[in-house]
């Protein structure tokens, strides 16, 4: 099993929106997909990879976020 951990985006309703692991090749990309995470309201972590593979995905792609209460 991989003890590496990837940075996740979670939308309002729980599920991932993205994950990215750092690499010296996408250390800059990752940076800037994190940055627009956080501008689009989504909570930042971090996961173990191998968790990732088998996490829930937000079935509206992040748009959870947007509806109003």
């Amino acid at each position: 099993m991989s003890k590496d951990n990837a940075y996740i985006a979670k939308c309002k309703c729980g599920g991932l929106v993205f994950a990215g692991i750092v690499t010296d090749a996408s250390r800059d990309d990752l940076a800037k997909e994190v940055a627009e995470c956080i501008k689009s309201g989504f909570e930042i972590g971090r996961m173990p990879c191998e968790e990732v593979k088998s996490a829930k995905w937000c079935d509206n792609h992040g748009k959870c976020a947007e509806e109003k209460p």
